[in-house]
């Protein structure tokens, strides 16, 4: 079954019959109709029942035509932009996704048009942080849609970057730093690991630094793992929070070895800072990979399943 056919389903709608034809022009007026009243009156469930009925009505069909998706997604779009201000969250991400779906199943392009959808979806959830984890599931079904139909295989960086923002809303800063680290912004990302720092020990500052510019170096993106070592370390010492701690200096030393061809001052430091490096077992498994990534050394097998979330754009 195809994700049209779950989302129908989803929908709690019957399989239409074979037709190419669009929707009965009166039938759509007398659901229209309806769909009025039920929101006038406050009736969401029942105005989530014909926003369904119509969005299926509009790709009703084995192939539905260009027409008929573009009038399902505006509809999807529209029906989540007034749920949302009705406070309606369930109800309005369900319809957010429906209009993914569209996306998603028609394999239709990452582009300007259909990003500016997903933003207008994005912007309105802002407002309403209560409601950050409803609009992270329906941004992250938005990023897997990109990843398959768009150019960057992890997802498109602008919607990581949203996606990764609204988990930090709803506090959930594992997940926003998965997404951090394909959004291509560096100083946010330094802003959230610092506020999540925050909530650790001081004395645990540097750890936190070292996991993201590892893991940024991991996925050989050594500009923007600079730019977070420069920012993070800014806000540690506006904050007076101690910088002279083990793996500050550790990072910085490696992010300057990384800038050149020195394989045997790479191995040296790993050697030194051993006992710091031992404080989080995952950070000799993003070295391995940098070895492998910066000077083609071999990675043991051992370790590294755990990285696969990461290099597939934290969708897994």
């Amino acid at each position: 079954m195809n994700r049209r056919a779950l989302a129908r389903k989803a929908a709690g709608a019957k399989q239409a019959a074979p037709s190419s034809a669009s929707p009965e022009p009166a039938g759509v007026e007398n659901v229209s109709k309806k769909l009025e009243l039920q929101l006038a009156a406050g009736d969401f469930y029942g105005a989530l029942q014909m926003y369904k009925t119509l969005f299926m009505r509009f790709l009703k069909g084995d192939e539905p035509s260009a027409e008929q998706q573009e009038k399902a997604a505006a509809l999807a779009l529209e029906a989540a932009l007034t749920l949302i201000k009705h406070d309606q969250n369930t109800a309005a991400t369900e319809m957010a996704n429906l209009m993914v779906s569209v996306f998603a199943d028609f394999r239709q392009p990452v582009d300007d048009a259909h990003k500016q959808r997903i933003r207008q979806i994005d912007a309105a959830f802002l407002p309403k942080p209560q409601f950050s984890a409803d609009l992270a599931l329906f941004l992250k079904n938005a990023v897997k849609w990109s990843a398959v139909e768009g150019a960057r295989k992890r997802g498109d960086p602008e919607l990581q970057l949203l996606l990764a923002r609204a988990y930090r809303s709803a506090g959930d800063f594992t997940h926003a730093m998965k997404h951090f680290l394909h959004a291509e912004n560096p100083q946010e990302l330094a802003e959230a690991l610092f506020q999540w720092s925050t909530q650790g020990y001081p004395s645990e500052s540097d750890l936190y630094l070292a996991r993201a510019v590892l893991q940024l170096l991991s996925l050989e993106n050594l500009r923007d793992a600079n730019k977070v070592y420069e920012a993070y370390v800014a806000q540690c010492q506006g904050a007076g929070r101690p910088v002279d701690l083990p793996l500050f200096n550790y990072t910085r030393f490696l992010l300057l070895t990384l800038e050149r061809d020195a394989l045997p001052l790479f191995q040296m430091l790993q050697e030194r800072y051993a006992p710091a490096l031992a404080r989080d077992s995952s950070l000799q498994s993003y070295l391995s990979v940098i070895g492998q990534k910066f000077y083609g050394l071999q990675p043991p097998r051992s370790g590294l399943s755990s990285l696969l979330e990461m290099f597939s754009g934290g969708m897994q």
